[in-house]
């Protein structure tokens, strides 16, 4: 009972340590680069002084950050925390897409109080779709979208978190409420529509209002004129 006991309290903390930050991540991921351009140039000529610490340093200056070797051997091992300048600089230098940087095939980052896949991480960066946690999915869906430009409707970004509930729905009643959700949210989406177009055409005054709404009598008064009284008035 008490190796099993043992036995299980190894194998959690075993997974609490496996877990990385994003700094790490990042420190993995840029050593895992510059080790691969270093072994590219010293299979083409063995005595290459390409891809070192010391030619890193001198192409992150050229770039215009800065930086000696032995920061750049800081920033390979994570004994150094990358800055985002630096982090886009590495990548530009490089000549790779910033997110390929962040190294999480082997462990789950955690983030949020949260551990996540490389792929949820990479996809939560690219603006594709949210981490596990998001309080407000529906914002995140309006300011960065799937096609990379910003969502024009905050009705279509709410179908989008949505959605994403559907396709992990346990069960009918539960697929059923989130399309409830979705009707509410398109009939909330109408009537605040309404609203603005009311409050635009109101504010707007080169737009005339029904002939129902004109007083002719004030228009006649100033003009000089006296409205003529109806038939049978004055008698």
């Amino acid at each position: 009972m008490y190796a099993r006991l043992f036995a299980i309290v190894q194998h959690r903390t075993k997974i609490a340590t496996m877990t990385v930050t994003i700094d790490k991540a990042l420190a993995a991921g840029i050593d895992r680069e510059i080790k691969a351009r270093r072994r590219d140039a010293v299979a083409s000529d063995r005595g290459s002084s390409h891809w070192t610490d010391r030619d890193v340093g001198r192409r992150m200056s050229e770039a215009g950050r800065p930086m000696d070797h032995p920061a750049v051997s800081r920033m390979r091992t994570g004994l150094r925390k990358v800055s985002t300048q630096e982090w886009l600089t590495v990548a530009f230098v490089l000549s790779v897409a910033p997110l390929t940087l962040i190294d999480t095939r082997a462990e789950p980052v955690s983030l949020g109080a949260m551990n996540h896949k490389s792929a949820e991480i990479r996809d939560w960066i690219a603006g594709l779709r949210p981490l596990d946690g998001v309080a407000e999915k529906g914002i995140y869906y309006a300011t960065a979208g799937a096609t990379g430009r910003p969502q024009s409707s905050v009705f279509s970004a709410t179908l989008r978190a949505l959605a994403d509930q559907f396709d992990t729905a346990q069960g009918e009643v539960e697929m059923q409420e989130i399309a409830e959700q979705a009707s509410i949210a398109g009939i909330d989406s109408m009537k605040a529509r309404r609203k603005v177009r009311m409050v635009a055409t109101h504010r707007d005054p080169r737009r005339k209002p029904p002939l129902a709404q004109i007083d002719t009598s004030d228009v006649r008064k100033r003009s000089g004129r006296a409205a003529r009284p109806k038939t049978g008035e004055g008698k």
